[in-house]
């Protein structure tokens, strides 16, 4: 997906996220069961604004981008640590190691405090 496009959809989403907020907060009457941007979502899928399949794109891609910046923050900390001296490359290399190893099925299962942001897929 090139630079553009990206920068496209991220409008886009803060833009939902902006008007879901303020269409949440009047609404006195939604669906508590939902999260607010769940609430959001489903409201631009329910008028037509957005089709279910750019919907899950959406959340897809915020997904993988907070995953990619999550991966950043990390590695920025490991050559921290490595620049201070609080760790070895070794030991920063059996870091590395374990992450990649890591089952995707823990990805499936809540944390405490629930599943950040409140996307889950929509169906």
């Amino acid at each position: 997906m090139n630079k553009t496009k990206k920068i496209v959809i991220a409008l886009a989403v803060a833009g939902l996220v902006t008007t879901g907020a303020i269409a949440y907060a009047a609404d006195s009457t939604s669906d508590q069961s939902q999260s607010p941007k769940e609430t959001m979502m489903q409201g631009a899928i329910d008028k037509g604004i957005i089709s279910q399949d750019q919907a899950n794109q959406l959340q897809s891609y915020q997904k993988d981008s907070m995953k990619q910046k999550h991966q950043e923050m990390m590695q920025n900390r490991i050559d921290k640590a490595i620049e201070d001296g609080t760790i070895t490359q070794d030991e920063a290399s059996q870091i590395k190691s374990w992450q990649d190893s890591r089952p995707a099925a823990l990805d499936k299962i809540d944390r405490p405090g629930g599943k950040g942001m409140g996307m889950k897929k929509m169906e």
